[in-house]
């Protein structure tokens, strides 16, 4: 026999590292392809997770306007509110006839606002809302509040005080000290200025009928106010607060400023058969308003009627009132 023959046909002894390797077998695969499923389904866990929080995010964070304030709460209470009107008073050397031109800057919650260029006259009454920059601009009682002034020709002009209202009636005032040297004034601070009986030009009657339920025992209906305004004058009347949600039918009485709002101190006495009216009231209003009364207390006591004056917000129009001269 040939040594040769039995050195081919003879398995080495050492296995090479090819022959590390264990052949495949059944229970392997189902190992592999059960560590296969378990990721996968941790993967669609995770997705569904992060799908879970992204639709609770969209759910519970609310995006909607905020909410109307809580009826429970006086309407002069509530905060912060739109500047309604100011006026500028000029001391009596002051000359307005050449025709001297100023602007008012007020500031609130580190926040201001200026209004376009007004003449000034004696007294210097502007309307916010007749100035674009300003009319959706808000002042929070409480906090600070300042006003500013800009005066083309100090020599001219002379500014004794400030006064601004808001547009629920309520009042404040700064005084000029001093000689105005600049052409933009210091920033004056504004305190409440305490309006009394004797500052009350207006009372309203409101008739009240189909009174409806207050289930959250509101003091007042939010989105309800009575507008005022002469005829063919362009510049803005006044309009009360919010109409106190009356206990039974019959008549309201708006006769302070909580109620009364801007028509507080609004003088009607001489507008006769020139004031035009409307009522403002929301689709879901609790009751109907039937007539309105209003009394002047300027001078003489006049007395306007508007009768039916109830109107869908959207289709509100001006109602000229029925003058009576002999109330």
């Amino acid at each position: 026999m040939e040594l040769r023959g039995v050195e081919e046909h003879t398995r080495p002894l050492v296995p090479s590292k090819a022959d590390n390797t264990p052949a495949p077998t059944p229970l392997t695969d189902r190992k592999q392809s059960m560590n296969k499923r378990i990721i996968l389904g941790l993967v669609i866990s995770a997705a569904a997770a992060v799908l879970l929080v992204i639709l609770l995010c969209v759910f519970l964070i609310d995006t909607s306007p905020p909410p109307p304030p809580d009826p429970g709460v006086p309407w002069l209470s509530v905060s912060p509110k739109r500047p309604y009107s100011a006026s500028v008073m000029l001391s009596s050397r002051s000359d307005t006839s050449g025709g001297v031109g100023g602007q008012l800057q007020l500031c609130s919650l580190e926040s201001c606002c200026s209004t376009g260029r007004f003449l000034f006259t004696a007294p210097t009454v502007i309307y916010i809302d007749h100035h674009q920059s300003c009319n959706t601009f808000v002042m929070d009682k409480n906090q600070k509040m300042s006003i500013k002034v800009l005066n083309e020709n100090p020599e001219k002009v002379q500014i004794d005080r400030f006064e601004m209202t808001l547009e629920d009636g309520a009042t404040y005032q700064g005084s000029f000290t001093g000689p105005q040297k600049e052409q933009w004034s210091e920033s004056f601070p504004l305190e409440v200025l305490d309006l009394t009986y004797r500052h009350q030009k207006t009372m309203i009657k409101v008739n009240i009928k189909n009174l409806k339920n207050n289930p959250r025992n509101a003091a007042y209906l939010n989105g309800t106010k009575i507008e005022m305004k002469r005829k063919g004058d362009n510049r803005t009347g006044c309009f009360t607060n919010p109409l106190p949600w009356p206990k039974e039918e019959g008549t309201v009485k708006l006769n302070d400023l909580e109620t009364l709002g801007t028509c507080f101190t609004y003088s009607i006495g001489d507008t006769g058969s020139n004031l035009l009216v409307r009522y403002h009231e929301p689709s879901n209003t609790q009751f109907t308003v039937s007539k309105i009364k209003i009394i002047s207390f300027a001078e003489a006591d006049y007395e306007w009627i508007v009768r039916q004056p109830g109107q869908n917000e959207g289709d509100m129009q001006w109602i000229n009132a029925e003058f009576d001269d002999d109330a």
